[in-house]
Order: structure tokens, then C-alpha cells, then sequence
């Protein structure tokens, strides 16, 4: 039905590409997919931006493999795509490739040095890595290009707790918290950062905080 009425005539309304190309992805098509996304964003069906936001598309579907394929062409048509080795960084961090993701991402930042989600990705590598210095170095850039996303702060926090700076970490994790109150993962690491401090009574409340949102998230059993 998509297909009929873009043969009838040009459609002003751009949600048709997409839902066109997000079929052609259910049945496997992914090339017919690419031509659809080319369409909806004004792109060469073949240029490395159509392969690029195809491949984009693909990952969120979580077919990792189809993303790859599809980002290592964008790649290959033009090397300095901007955001294509980030692309390619977070699939490799999907996959468990650590080292491969931080190549790929070095690799953005040199072509890209000024994205925020980079370094924010670049973080979570080193992190993976145990390189926590250098986490911590990335994700303060990271900081000040995104001052208003909670993901920075998180894995700064993350980094500090394993440098063994519980004070320095409850300061970005606050800051998380303040951001972003219902991400588990901020109360979980603010209230070990509290517990490493001494401060028990707030690390309880943190815990108590992460149970609730744990609890919240949990589907009810039905009663057989």
C-alpha cells in the first residue's frame, strides 16, 4: 500500500519513507530500506550518508550484523563521515569488543572532535577496559560539550568509585540524580559512593530508592 502511494505521486508528508522503510526491514530488504531512508532525508540512495543512516536504523532494530555491514560501506565510500566510527564503536561495545570499539572511537574523535555522545561512548570503553583515568579524562570532555545529559555524570561517578574517590564520584552522581531521578544505575553507584563515605543513613535511602524502581520495573505475577 506504501509502494501505491509513492507511485502515485510525491507525498508531503515524510512519515510514509519511514514506515515504508521500517517494513522493508521487517522482510529483510534491507537495500529497498536504504532507498527509502535516501528518500525521506534528501540523499543519494548510494551515498555514504543513505548506507550511514540505514546502518543507524538497523542497530536500534538490534540486526547487528546488517548495521555493520551497512556502516563499514559508508565507511568505505567516504572514510571521514562524520559519526559512521562511532557507529561502528557502539556496535563493537554491543558485541562485547572492547578494544575494537575504543579504535573505532579514537578514530571518530579524531574526524569528529566536538560530538558529546563520542566521548560519552568513548567513556563506557575505557571503562569496560579498566583504563580509569582515561575514562575519566574522555567523559570530562564529554561534560562540558553535553552539560545537560545524565550519561556523562553516571560513568564519571562510575570511574571515581574505582579510583577510590567516593566524594569526588557522589558529587557527579548527585548531579546524575538531579538530572535524571528514576535511572537505577545513578542510585546504585550513590549509594555505594555514600556507604564508602560513612554516610549510612544516605546510602539506605539511595538503596531503598534503586529496590523501588527495581520493583516498579518488575511485571506482577499473575495468581494461576
Amino acid at each position: 500500500m506504501l509502494e501505491k502511494a509513492h507511485a502515485a505521486g510525491p507525498i508531503a508528508n515524510a512519515d510514509p519513507n519511514y514506515v515504508l522503510a521500517l517494513c522493508y526491514i521487517s522482510a529483510k530488504r534491507y537495500d529497498d530500506a536504504r532507498h527509502a531512508f535516501a528518500a525521506q532525508y534528501g540523499f543519494a540512495p548510494e551515498s555514504a550518508a543513505a548506507w550511514l543512516i540505514t546502518g543507524r536504523i538497523l542497530f536500534r532494530q538490534e540486526l547487528t550484523a546488517a548495521a555493520t555491514a551497512d556502516a563499514q560501506q559508508a565507511v568505505q565510500l567516504d572514510p571521514r563521515l562524520p559519526l559512521a566510527h562511532r557507529l561502528l564503536g557502539e556496535i563493537d561495545l554491543a558485541n562485547g569488543d572492547v578494544s575494537g570499539a575504543i579504535t573505532e572511537l579514537e578514530t571518530e574523535v579524531r574526524l569528529n572532535p566536538l560530538d558529546g555522545e563520542t566521548y560519552d561512548r568513548m567513556g563506557d570503553a575505557y571503562l569496560r577496559a579498566g583504563q580509569y583515568a582515561r575514562a575519566q579524562q574522555v567523559l570530562d570532555r564529554a561534560v562540558l560539550l553535553e552539560p545537560n545529559a545524565s550519561g556523562p555524570y553516571i560513568l564519571l561517578g562510575k570511574a571515581l568509585l574505582e579510583e577510590q574517590d567516593p566524594v569526588t564520584a557522589t558529587m557527579y552522581l548527585e548531579r546524575a540524580e538531579k538530572m535524571d531521578p528514576s535511572n537505577s544505575m545513578t542510585h546504585m553507584l550513590l549509594g555505594r559512593a555514600f556507604a564508602a563515605t560513612g554516610r549510612k543513613d544516605d546510602a539506605n535511602r539511595e538503596f531503598q530508592a534503586l529496590q523501588k524502581l527495581q520493583a516498579a520495573a518488575t511485571p506482577a505475577s499473575s495468581n494461576p
